[in-house]
């Protein structure tokens, strides 16, 4: 709740509450994939936690994936299971008017010590009113999938705007300009431009 310069509280926007439900089942999705934790497989290890991809086409995720891998940063590290931040620069990269960043997705393969890690990931699928969301735990070593995870997600408008970048993008093209003279001469037009009935 919030309140008005007339100092009356003010209900949530719904948007806010469907953005705290969101938060809500990453943390559910955390407890099933860290539900018996002690098992031996999962002791000295540390999480890579990796956006989670389009279950038809595995190389495109979208705000929505990347957003689940970045909150399970959190929810596996208040956990108390170690996580392995992997996206460092070599050094703190300044730009004037921006700010100071040490995280990049410049494009690279981060090598990762097989015997010391897993890796955190997973698939979505939308369809008109949900979005399907499956999880798994992987060992690095050898693929094995440790613990799985899943929950099913309402399209609300928050995520409804978090997967529009899952669609298809145009790429960007150039296209000549000419001077409207030339362009539009007539010795420079089909007949269907000119508008001439063709049977």
């Amino acid at each position: 709740m919030h309140i008005t310069e007339d100092r009356t509280v003010q209900p949530p926007s719904p948007e806010y509450d469907d953005a705290r439900e969101l938060k809500l089942k990453i943390r559910e999705l955390a407890d099933q994939l860290l539900e018996g934790k002690a098992e031996k497989a999962l002791r000295g290890v540390a999480a890579l936690p990796a956006s989670f991809v389009n279950q038809d086409n595995f190389e495109q995720s979208s705000s929505f994936g990347r957003y689940i891998a970045e909150q399970l940063f959190y929810e596996f590290n208040q956990r108390g299971f170690p996580v392995r931040e992997y996206r460092l620069q070599q050094g703190i990269a300044t730009r004037r008017a921006e700010g100071e960043f040490i995280l990049s997705r410049g494009n690279q393969v981060i090598a990762a010590s097989p015997a010391a890690n897993i890796y955190l990931t997973g698939t979505y699928y939308r369809d008109r009113y949900s979005v399907f969301v499956n999880a798994r735990l992987i060992r690095a070593s050898d693929g094995l999938v440790l613990r799985t995870g899943q929950l099913v997600f309402p399209v609300t408008g928050v995520t409804r705007r978090m997967l529009a970048s899952t669609d298809v993008k145009l790429e960007s093209t150039y296209v000549g300009m000419q001077d409207f003279e030339i362009m539009t001469r007539a010795t420079d037009l089909t007949s269907i431009d000119l508008g001439d009935d063709i049977h």
